[in-house]
């Protein structure tokens, strides 16, 4: 590696907090383990679907961003890192990520961690605490949690299951919920106990026609302006196909218009409470949830 190259490696690691714990000469010890990557403007780093090269980035120059399922978004910026659940999980990427501006990442591989012999152990021990301190926080949080770490840990708050898609009123009831709490996360073809079962043998097609049900059902549930607020993907999970459907939460309360009998339809609240999608029907206490929820918290 070049006397250039080794120093503006460097000049990331010096810029990045989470590497304070480092030493200078575990540094450049480090730096000869990566190399730099350069990025073309609006080019992607990786992708929901794309296992990777089992490699961490931190970022030299330029700014990148990271889009979750949610369409939430993060940018990354000098002495950032991401990409570190791919050195211990070699799990589809939880997010897709791309270069806003032309730019520049430090790569380091997994080998570089896991086998013996390429760093130091102390050096390999203080470098997974950092990452694995970087991935504690992430899964505190649940917005970058696979598929399949969701499932495995079973419906919640902010997790519900649904065995087919033949529910669709249930669904929109659930994330109704789930916009007047904190959003979440449901899966179809998967059964309360977390069982995969998948959809069959379906086409490109059938999901595209499971989508367009399902945002039938919403927009005469919940209306059309709510549900831009959620996203559906179809993905692989345990070799099944399911349906994953995301939803942010809302910015103002959302109401599930029910069917009256042919009359003219009622609004009821739901929000979500552990495992329930709770219904709270007495007009004085849909107003302190609402004062608490959408007003105090902003």
């Amino acid at each position: 590696m070049n006397f250039d190259r080794m120093n503006q490696i460097m000049e990331a690691f010096d810029a990045c907090p989470a590497f304070d714990i480092f030493t200078i000469s575990e540094k450049t010890q480090l730096a000869r383990q990566a190399r730099i990557i350069a990025y073309r403007e609006n080019q992607e780093v990786f992708s929901f679907e794309h296992r990777g090269e089992g490699s961490f980035f931190l970022v030299s120059r330029g700014t990148f961003k990271l889009q979750l399922r949610t369409k939430q978004s993060r940018p990354y910026s000098q002495g950032e890192i991401f990409g570190e659940i791919a050195i211990f999980n070699e799990k589809s990427r939880t997010g897709t990520i791309w270069a806003v501006t032309e730019g520049e990442l430090v790569a380091i591989n997994r080998e570089a961690i896991l086998r013996e012999g390429l760093l130091p152990s102390e050096l390999r021990y203080k470098l997974t605490f950092v990452l694995a301190q970087k991935m504690a926080d992430y899964f505190h949080d649940g917005t970058l949690a696979t598929s399949q770490d969701l499932i495995a840990r079973g419906e919640s708050e902010v997790v519900e299951f649904k065995s087919t898609v033949t529910y669709k009123d249930d669904i929109a009831k659930s994330l109704c919920a789930f916009m007047n709490h904190r959003g979440g996360t449901l899966f179809v073809g998967v059964d309360d106990n977390g069982n995969v079962f998948g959809l069959g043998d379906i086409s490109k097609a059938d999901i595209d026609e499971h989508r367009r049900n399902i945002g039938t059902a919403l927009r005469q549930r919940i209306g059309s302006f709510d549900m831009r607020k959620v996203y559906i993907d179809a993905e692989q999970v345990f070799g099944k196909i399911v349906l994953r459907i995301d939803c942010v939460p809302a910015d103002s309360p959302v109401f599930f218009k029910a069917k009256n009998d042919g009359k003219e339809s009622s609004e009821l609240f739901f929000v979500r409470h552990d495992t329930r999608n709770e219904e709270i029907k007495s007009v004085s206490e849909i107003v302190r949830y609402v004062q608490k929820r959408f007003h105090e918290q902003g």
